[in-house]
């Protein structure tokens, strides 16, 4: 969390507190994100067990119980593995929709106490104001959300995120979600050439990632920003890579495509395994990213 001031003489004026954003995990293995304001610390999913999810805030100076709530995308096992063991805690608000919340407690067998709210109708919480949003994946009724600061205005600040994965592709109206926004989270999850070749997964599950409920590719990442670019964006994140059949490097290179990137900072999840104490997690603790205006070298093809 990043807070601007103004300092006036003797005094100093606090101008707005940024949204602060961050990878805890991010791929077919996992994925848990990390949202804080000044009044709110909040995941988006929770697809590690508790025992990691517990370790990783640690490693950020964070206790479970400083977290106020959890959104949940949708019923995946890598989106919603941790639910079941972090719904011990009282203190943390479970939200979804009706339809995902009740594919999550019959996935789990538990009866979670769920906060519901409605796909495309805002809502409140703390000091945050929220929309969910319809995406095309194959589950019960999975989501993309924007956060917004209440009560902030334009600033060098982070007022307002959006935050979209697992959609297999991008349909008509969706940049009504993200041509506002200072952050933008997008999914690239494969090298179509690397899925194609892929030794480990058979043709019906190829078939299923590149399909119209599967996962965003990297070309299709693109063509989304290129197509939809905003003067508003500050800032790209990258997340869910296939650890098999993408890395950040590719990533990286397919935004040289891109002459519109070269004035956004950007940053790519790593989704190579880490040790969670004695658990394997999937994401490295930092991003691999590029500052703005970082690109100087011409496109090369992977």
């Amino acid at each position: 969390m990043q807070i601007y001031v103004a300092d006036n003489g003797d005094r100093v004026h606090i101008l707005a507190v940024s949204i602060s954003f961050e990878v805890l995990g991010s791929s077919s293995r996992g994925n848990c994100y990390l949202l804080r304001t000044a009044e709110s610390n909040i995941l988006i999913d929770a697809g590690f067990s508790k025992k990691a999810i517990v370790f990783l805030l640690g490693q950020r100076g964070l206790s479970i119980d400083d977290i106020h709530g959890i959104f949940v995308t949708h019923e995946h096992n890598d989106h919603c593995a941790g639910i079941k063991g972090l719904s011990k805690f009282k203190s943390i608000i479970f939200l979804a929709n009706e339809k995902t919340a009740k594919a999550v407690n019959i996935k789990l067998d538990k009866d979670i106490n769920w906060t519901l709210f409605e796909n495309e109708r805002g809502f409140s919480f703390r000091d945050l104001e929220v929309v969910a949003f319809p995406l095309p994946h194959d589950a019960a009724d999975p989501v993309g959300y924007t956060f917004s600061l209440r009560n902030c205005s334009d600033g060098p600040f982070f007022s307002k995120i959006c935050i979209m994965t697992d959609l297999g592709y991008v349909p008509h109206g969706l940049a009504q979600y993200t041509n506002d926004v200072d952050w933008l989270v997008i999914e690239a999850n494969h090298d179509l050439q690397l899925l194609e070749f892929d030794p480990k997964r058979p043709i019906y599950i190829k078939n299923r990632i590149r399909g119209k409920f599967g996962h965003l590719s990297n070309d299709a990442a693109l063509s989304f920003i290129s197509q939809n670019y905003s003067t508003r964006w500050k800032k790209i994140t990258f997340v869910h890579l296939s650890s098999d059949c993408n890395n950040p490097e590719i990533v990286h290179r397919m935004t040289q495509k891109c002459k519109l990137l070269r004035n956004l900072e950007f940053e790519v999840a790593d989704p190579l395994p880490i040790r969670c104490g004695q658990e394997t997690c999937n994401q490295k603790s930092t991003l691999i990213t590029a500052p703005t205006g970082a690109w100087s070298e011409p496109f090369t093809s992977v």
